[in-house]
């Protein structure tokens, strides 16, 4: 993991301009080396030295970014960042977390989407959402979309995607991954409260909303339903399963041993605060 603090905006910015001055350099010692192979291997001067400068203007403002954050390259972090809130979070969520946090998510979005491979889980349909607990923000790595069926497609009925039997050790193969020598269980990331940023994410997003009657149809599949894994049971011994109805999250509970094929399990790793 890498150490040090949440990275500064002031760092970013000069990341993105050692990234422009790195495509520079590219491009003076491209012009160096045709100007050496037109005059039969002979230097020109003015080509080096512009190849200098250029040089030295990439050196110097990596330097100084890295002054300003934790010594990760300035111009990876600057090619990986445009993609990394477009596809991986808001860009107000990704501002919000840490060097550590982001490098975690990278890690853990590999071995999750490795994890569930079969099941249709891609790097691509995991993003992190941010809720609130104890006043602090909390960040979660998602599945986007509808929940993954576990069971048997060709079965109304299996005990495999009840909640009992996702809760078994048998799964644990299945759901937790390791990032940095440490162990995370993708079953404790799916509460309340990360289901209903899911649900708000996907409409700000302007896509179906997930568990929706109009993602059925879209996609042909059925009406689904998606357990809330990390809730735990209720005090009546239900487990909590919600679904979206008329735009709205309806909230139902059913017995744990409850395994209609609609039933699915939706893969969510809790990002833990690594700068404490």
């Amino acid at each position: 993991m890498y150490s040090g603090h949440p990275l500064p905006e002031d760092a970013v910015d000069m990341a993105y301009a050692a990234d422009d001055a790195f495509e520079q350099r590219i491009g003076a010692a491209e012009l160096l080396a045709g100007t050496m192979r037109n005059d039969g291997g002979v230097i020109d001067e003015e080509r080096l030295g512009q190849y200098s400068e250029a040089n030295d203007r990439y050196l110097n403002l990596l330097s100084a970014a890295e002054v300003l954050m934790t010594p990760i390259a300035a111009f990876e972090i600057a090619r990986t960042a445009e993609e990394a809130e477009e596809s991986l979070a808001s860009p107000e969520v990704w501002g919000y977390m840490s060097a550590e946090q982001r490098t975690f998510t990278f890690e853990a979005r590999t071995a999750l989407a490795t994890n569930f491979k079969e099941y249709g889980v891609t790097e691509g349909s995991l993003r992190v959402l941010m809720t609130e607990f104890d006043n602090k923000n909390k960040f979660t790595l998602v599945h986007t979309g509808s929940g993954v069926d576990i069971g048997d497609r060709k079965e109304d009925f299996d005990r495999a995607r009840s909640y009992n039997s996702v809760m078994e050790s048998k799964n644990d193969a299945l759901f937790q991954v390791e990032v940095g020598g440490a162990t995370y269980d993708a079953r404790r990331g799916m509460t309340d409260e990360v289901y209903d940023a899911k649900v708000e994410d996907a409409r700000a997003r302007g896509d179906t909303l997930p568990d929706s009657q109009q993602l059925s149809q879209e996609t042909g599949d059925l009406w689904t339903w998606t357990m809330l894994t990390g809730n735990g049971l209720t005090a009546g011994g239900g487990v909590q399963i919600r679904r979206v109805s008329g735009g709205q999250v309806r909230r139902y509970v059913r017995d744990p041993v409850y395994d209609y094929q609609a039933l699915r399990v939706c893969p969510a790793v809790e990002i833990p605060d690594l700068t404490s």
